[in-house]
């Protein structure tokens, strides 16, 4: 059984469906007739398997959408990435981002890199909730932050390159770094 939780801001509201658990699209649709049926013009947000997702319309940018997605889960992990090579990007790119899911490339060493993901790794994409190639700017995003948070000092500036949701082969972005 699928439990989804709606919160439309005055209270959580119950939705219970014996969907499979991989049959992602049509729960996203059930989601949005639900919220329709109840007189909501957006979902504030929503609980699929027990992970809550952010869902403000028009309310909420991406980058913050972004940081709650990745703060707990991929931020402490490339932190250890960047702790082991000493912060130095180009390790990290070379030697840990050349793997089964992604691809690291170094293009100016110490200043600008490329990293791609083999595929989409947005779970609202993945579950059928979002298919705007909108959604990718939540990804570009999530670069941003996490590359802030590993080096405040430094500016960063990522620049989509190719995303599969705009019909790429993968999902790339194009990082270019000025140390402070």
């Amino acid at each position: 059984m699928l439990i989804i939780r709606i919160d439309d801001g005055d209270g959580a509201l119950a939705l219970a469906d014996h969907a499979h658990r991989h049959a992602h699209a049509p729960v996203a649709v059930r989601l949005e007739r639900v919220a329709e049926r109840r007189g909501l013009d957006h979902v504030l947000d929503y609980e699929v398997y027990g992970k809550t997702w952010f869902n403000r319309g028009k309310n909420m940018g991406y980058r913050e959408e972004a940081i709650e997605c990745v703060r707990d889960s991929v931020l402490p992990m490339q932190k250890q990435l960047y702790e082991k090579h000493n912060g130095d990007f180009d390790r990290v790119y070379t030697e840990e981002y050349n793997n089964a899911s992604y691809m690291g490339e170094v293009i100016v060493p110490g200043r600008e890199y490329e990293l791609s993901y083999l595929e989409c790794t947005c779970e609202k994409v993945k579950s059928g909730l979002r298919s705007d190639p909108g959604q990718c700017e939540c990804s570009r995003q999530s670069v941003l932050y996490i590359l802030s948070q590993l080096e405040p000092e430094s500016e960063f500036d990522v620049r989509m390159v190719d995303t599969i949701l705009r019909g790429g082969d993968r999902c790339t972005f194009r990082i270019k770094r000025s140390p402070a």
